[in-house]
């Protein structure tokens, strides 16, 4: 598990200063949040401020890594160590109260009920996938395409972006990595290059249309329309 945080350092740095330099050429060009060009001393000072008033919220992914990192806590157990916290912060600053519970809870099971039967469907389907031999047969029709590895890598980027798309996080994983796993094999890409391959590659694609679901998940917590 620490491998793979280490091994989506360099992507992740890669897609926060793309999204950066796209917010700031965007803002400049629509005069977003007042428009004008802000001098270093008044970025710095807003920097400060923001550090200030939001120091907490480092707490907890600083948590998460150093579980992980260290070798204390398992994923699971980490994510579960982050909630326990941020509900004890919750409580500390005043913006969680017990009357908060129920909701929460609710809100916490529809979204399992939405994942969970699109598991129960997905699993079987990929292994009957397996069974049939789908995934050997994906790999031995595409390399009779092409044997160049760098096509082979766009090939199954386009196919997650594509996915991505179109369908829901888990059963993006749980299909296509079976199928496209022997494939990565096959040209000797490692088993932590794939998945961070995968990841990156099926997040561009959770923000881009018809579908777009993380636009959707952004829309929903600030309220603003995806159009």
């Amino acid at each position: 598990a620490s491998t793979l945080f280490l091994a989506a350092l360099i992507p992740g740095l890669a897609i926060l200063i793309s999204i950066l330099v796209t917010n700031l050429i965007v803002n400049r060009i629509h005069g977003y949040e007042g428009g004008g060009n802000m001098s270093f001393g008044e970025w710095s000072s807003n920097l400060g401020r923001a550090l200030k008033s939001g120091w907490y919220a480092f707490i907890v992914p600083g948590i998460i890594f150093y579980g992980i990192f260290s070798g204390r806590l398992t994923p699971t157990e980490a994510g579960a160590t982050a909630v326990v916290v941020t509900i004890g912060m919750g409580f500390i600053m005043g913006t969680l109260k017990l009357a908060d519970f129920p909701a929460m809870l609710l809100s916490s099971a529809k979204v399992n009920g939405v994942i969970l039967p699109i598991i129960a469907f997905s699993a079987p389907l990929a292994e009957a996938l397996a069974i049939m031999g789908v995934p050997q047969g994906f790999v031995t029709s595409i390399t009779m395409l092409t044997d160049e590895p760098w096509l082979l890598i766009l090939l199954m980027i386009g196919i997650l972006i594509a996915a991505g798309c179109v369908m829901e996080t888990t059963p993006n994983i749980v299909i296509l990595a079976p199928i496209l796993k022997p494939l990565a094999d096959n040209i000797g890409m490692n088993e932590i290059q794939f998945c961070i391959m995968m990841i990156t590659a099926l997040g561009v694609g959770f923000i881009t249309p018809p579908l777009g679901l993380n636009l959707f998940v952004v829309s929903g917590i600030t309220g603003e329309s995806i159009l």
